[in-house]
């Protein structure tokens, strides 16, 4: 079962992360330091992904959701800064990245279906204890022999998908 959610986001990690080297990212770069400059920076959105999906794996969705959503924040600014697409006055951060991720050339990843705003939403009343994804809580505090169950498994896609976007 939880197969199907994080291995998929490491499909691109390697050419990705090539990538990076080639435009200049330092291999010497820890994981967690985004680094001096834009291809460290890159470097650092594909090493957070990784800790996420590491994260989700051992069962631990809280600190994946934490990656997650500042990832999703990061990004999200990046393309506000390269699409010209700012928050309104009064405008809701859900709101704006819904409009923002639905801008012209945008748009997220096959199967993700999800608004981003709304993904971000979810992420967010997760941190502060609430919301359609507190029965993940649960995984970060069971016993780790227990499997988690088809409807976690469909929760935790909302952090897969988060970081999808991210990708993108």
């Amino acid at each position: 079962m939880m197969q199907s959610i994080g291995p998929p986001l490491l499909t691109s990690q390697f050419p990705l992360g090539l990538a990076a080297e080639e435009l200049g990212a330092s291999q010497g770069r820890p994981p967690f330091y985004r680094g001096p400059t834009w291809p460290d920076h890159l470097a650092w959105g594909l090493d957070s992904v990784v800790a996420a999906v590491r994260l989700m794996m051992c069962l631990q969705p809280i600190g994946a959701s934490i990656v997650a959503r500042t990832q999703l924040e990061r990004w999200s600014s990046n393309l506000e800064s390269n699409s010209g697409v700012d928050q309104q006055r009064g405008e809701s951060t859900v709101d704006w990245y819904n409009r923002l991720w639905a801008g012209p050339g945008v748009r997220p990843p096959s199967p993700v279906t999800t608004p981003v705003g709304e993904l971000f939403a979810d992420l967010s009343e997760l941190l502060h204890g609430r919301g359609r994804l507190m029965p993940l809580v649960w995984l970060d505090i069971a016993d780790v022999t227990d499997m988690p169950s088809s409807d976690h498994v469909q929760l935790l896609e909302t952090i897969s998908d988060a970081l999808s976007v991210k990708i993108r």
